[in-house]
This record gives structure tokens, sequence and C-alpha cells, in this order.
């Protein structure tokens, strides 16, 4: 692992909108948030956005169908 942080996989959701999973200081995140585009054209990390340890994302999977229950009453 690297010393400051590792890329890994990046998932596309919407329309600068990704799912990353990466490696910080030796931790596993995984970071949902909408990104831009700056003067050059690159893509980078707006400040919209959470990362999620292992554990909270393990958590998130584990209450997804009661999510989807909500969404669905609406």
């Amino acid at each position: 692992m690297g010393r400051g942080g590792e890329e890994g996989a990046m998932f596309q959701i919407g329309y600068m909108r990704y799912v990353r999973v990466s490696c910080f200081k030796g931790k596993v995140l995984v970071d949902i948030r909408e990104f831009y585009a700056d003067k050059a054209g690159d893509m980078k990390p707006g400040k919209k956005g959470i990362a999620l340890s292992a554990k909270q994302w393990n958590q998130l999977k584990k209450i997804i169908p009661e999510v989807d229950a909500a969404v669905k009453e609406f």
C-alpha cells in the first residue's frame, strides 16, 4: 500500500457522480461523491459526498432492503 492514498475501482452512478473504492492510510474506503471538471478538463472529487469505512459500508448493505422499502412508499 502507498503512503498516502491508493486508487481502486470507480463506478459511475449518475452524471459526474461516482462510487470509488480506495485505500487511505491503510483503511479501505467506499467514497460516494460528486466530481467536477477543473480548468484543464481533468475530473476532480468535489466536496459533496461521503466516505464510508468498510464497517459502515457493510452496515449500509445490510439495511438496503429497508431503505428500498422506504423509497417504494413514496
